[in-house]
């Protein structure tokens, strides 16, 4: 006589949590709008810098231009050694203005930030 027993054993349950990021914060060092011969230029200058208050360099940024009307223009820099990037969006008319900069994203070496805070609204 052969008895087979078959015993199924679920497969391991792996739980991932996900934190929200880590902190960070941003200064808008500059904006303004002017006016370029073609026509108005949205102008922003951000820095950010690390929970331990140290420049954020080489942290890749991506902000999102919305205009009054809503038409939105998404863009990518590099910060600097001081942790700062330079973001334009050219050829605007002045009622396109005020315009808002929403900051989507800062990732550097895999480790994505929360700045805070995370948008501000550039004026003629």
């Amino acid at each position: 006589t052969t008895t087979t027993t078959t015993t199924t054993t679920a497969p391991p349950t792996t739980t991932t949590t996900v934190a929200p990021g880590e902190p960070a914060t941003m200064e808008v060092r500059d904006y303004s709008g002017w006016y370029s011969g073609v026509g108005y230029t949205a102008y922003t200058r951000l820095r950010f810098k690390d929970a331990g208050g140290k420049n954020l360099k080489k942290a890749t940024v991506t902000v999102t231009f919305t205009l009054q009307d809503g038409s939105t223009a998404t863009v990518s820099g590099k910060t600097d050694k001081k942790g700062k990037v330079w973001f334009y969006w050219g050829g605007l008319d002045p009622s396109d203005f005020p315009v808002t900069v929403t900051v989507d994203s800062v990732v550097k070496d895999g480790t994505t930030y929360s700045p805070t805070p995370s948008s501000a609204t550039l004026n003629l």
